[in-house]
């Protein structure tokens, strides 16, 4: 105790001035101190609100950011919920176009085929016209068929064999609407119309039509029994005819005959 007494008592001993400048500078260095304090305060609190004001910023903006991305994705999604209703609108309109065109196809195959049904009905009708005979008058006396032929119309006698050409049977014609036709196919260089005859008695029914395609001649022979006679038109053969009734015996007319019972040969003027 009694060396800090002496201590305090040295510093009486100090000169004045020198007590003088050490307070002033350590007043000035508490004054600094608190001055630095106070600024870095200050600093701090603008740095705490710059901050602050930096993340309000930056949360605005991920804002922006977020409802500029929402508002692209439901863009997106409206463009791509556009694009699959137009491509289901298009698939729709393509379907109905499609079946509008199966219709109509279907209508128009139905009135083909009506107008070929109504056109061979027609064919048919006109052919048996032509060659029906002619009705006559009930005569005083009997008619033979020989009364009925044009003599100067005798081109030959349907008499020969039609089996030492070809014993195959006549078959059915593809798309037949009647169920009467019959085809037979050859290859002899004959003249057809000499073995017709034969050909009615070995292979012809009642009511129906037949054909012989003879490829020695590209022909096609039309045989039908009307009234008890046999009319024959030998037509030109149309390339692969014989496979469909809409395309066989569709060929023009070279020659056409009637054949009477006795064999008799007469041709007939177009």
């Amino acid at each position: 105790m009694s060396k800090l007494f002496n201590w305090f008592k040295g510093l009486n001993k100090i000169p004045k001035i020198i007590v003088s400048v050490v307070s002033i500078s350590f007043a000035a260095f508490i004054l600094i101190f608190i001055a630095a304090g106070i600024s870095l305060a200050f600093e701090s609190n603008e740095d705490k609100t710059e901050r602050m004001e930096q993340r309000k910023l930056e949360k605005e903006e991920d804002k922006l950011v977020k409802e500029k991305e929402e508002e692209a994705r439901k863009k997106e999604q409206e463009e791509e919920k556009k694009v699959k209703e137009e491509e289901e609108k298009k698939a729709k309109d393509e379907a109905a176009e499609k079946a509008q065109k199966e219709k109509k196809q279907k209508e128009n195959d139905k009135e083909k085929a009506e107008n070929k049904k109504v056109k061979e009905e027609e064919i048919t009708e006109k052919d048996t016209k032509k060659y029906e005979p002619k009705e006559l008058e009930e005569p005083e006396e009997e008619i033979t068929w020989d009364d009925l032929k044009e003599k100067d119309m005798i081109v030959g006698k349907s008499e020969k064999d039609f089996s030492d050409i070809s014993n195959s049977k006549p078959r059915d014609v593809r798309n037949d609407v009647t169920g009467n036709w019959r085809k037979t196919t050859i290859s002899e260089g004959i003249d057809i119309e000499e073995y017709a005859l034969s050909y009615q008695d070995l292979h012809m029914n009642e009511d129906e039509v037949h054909h012989i395609i003879n490829f020695s001649y590209n022909t096609t022979t039309w045989l039908n029994e009307i009234g008890g006679l046999l009319y024959v038109d030998i037509k030109e053969y149309v390339d692969k005819e014989e496979h469909d009734a809409k395309t066989l015996g569709s060929g023009m007319v070279l020659k056409s005959y009637v054949i009477y019972p006795d064999g008799d040969i007469q041709e007939l003027e177009e």
